[in-house]
This record gives structure tokens, C-alpha cells and sequence, in this order.
């Protein structure tokens, strides 16, 4: 009896586990965005998966146009730089950060300086933001469905919206 206790409690245990580390893929506009995890009933995607999406590294969350300062997480509009392309970006190699005389193009440009979420948190050494914040960010909503189903990807569609802190640009990237 003893023994058979033990095993199922170490089943849940697993189980568990397994549950908190299964990742919902984050779609925007049907183009991968972030990885997406629930954590304590929140659906949230990493500070650093937000800006890498946005063209940064969580090492320079400025190059992304973002800020955190303890639960705040905030857009500005990063100053703008001589291109023959309104949104591209200079590519820079990674061993020397010199240019690399490439262009990247960024499928997403802040569009105005906000607060994006004052409800950002630490799990596991890692800050997360709520992806209902991150979907009021480009001028959308999020409701968390009533059973996601591990693995399955979450689509969000979003539109030019003149009043979004991030905006969509069209087009092929």
C-alpha cells in the first residue's frame, strides 16, 4: 500500500512538472512571436521573448524600444536611424557588433512611449508579462481560453491600429 502511494505521488509530482514546462507557441498575424507558458493560472510570455520579437536581447531591452523597472514594462520610441527602408534595422555581427552592411527588417515598430504591463513578474529567474497585456500593447485583447490544451498555439490577429503602443507593419518580413 505503502509503495503504491509513494509511486502515485511521484506521478503527480511528474506531472506537474511537465505541465508548467510545455510551452504555447504565440502566433501574430499567423508568424511565430514568443512562447507562451501558464503560471499560476496566468498566460504570460517571457520579457525576453517580447524583445526578441521587438529586434532587441533581454542584454538591451533598449534596443527593442522597451524599459522594466521592477513589474513595469514599458515602450519608448527608439531614436530613429538614416535607412533607404523606413523599418530596417542595421545588422550587426555578433562577435564584433560592427555592421554587417545588411538590412533586417522588423515585422513590428513602436509606435509610442506607454506602460505595456505593471503587472510583470519573476518565475524561475525569469521575468514574464501577461500576454493579455502584450495583446493591449498592439491596440488588441486576449482572453485566456477556458482549457489550452498543452502545445497548442495561440493566434492573435491584430490590424493597423493608430492608437497601439506597437504597430503591425504589412507586408512580407
Amino acid at each position: 500500500m505503502r509503495k503504491r502511494l509513494a509511486s502515485s505521488v511521484g506521478f503527480f509530482l511528474f506531472a506537474g512538472f511537465v505541465i508548467i514546462d510545455l510551452k504555447n507557441p504565440v502566433l501574430i498575424n499567423g508568424k511565430p512571436f514568443a512562447n507562451a507558458l501558464t503560471i499560476n493560472g496566468v498566460i504570460a510570455i517571457s520579457v525576453e521573448d517580447f524583445a526578441k520579437a521587438l529586434g532587441g536581447t533581454i542584454a538591451n531591452l533598449q534596443q527593442a524600444g522597451l524599459t522594466l523597472q521592477g513589474k513595469k514594462l514599458s515602450t519608448f520610441v527608439p531614436a530613429v536611424q538614416a535607412s533607404s527602408a523606413p523599418n530596417a534595422i542595421a545588422a550587426r555581427d555578433a562577435a564584433s557588433g560592427m555592421p554587417t552592411g545588411k538590412r533586417m527588417h522588423k515585422p513590428f515598430v513602436i509606435t509610442k512611449s506607454t506602460d505595456v504591463s505593471t503587472a510583470v513578474f519573476t518565475h524561475q529567474g525569469k521575468s514574464y508579462v501577461p500576454l493579455a497585456d502584450v495583446a493591449k500593447a498592439f491596440g488588441g485583447t486576449f482572453t485566456a481560453p477556458a482549457n489550452l490544451a498543452p502545445d497548442a498555439p495561440i493566434n492573435l490577429n491584430f490590424g493597423a491600429n493608430p492608437g497601439a503602443a506597437i504597430g503591425i507593419i504589412p507586408g512580407p518580413h
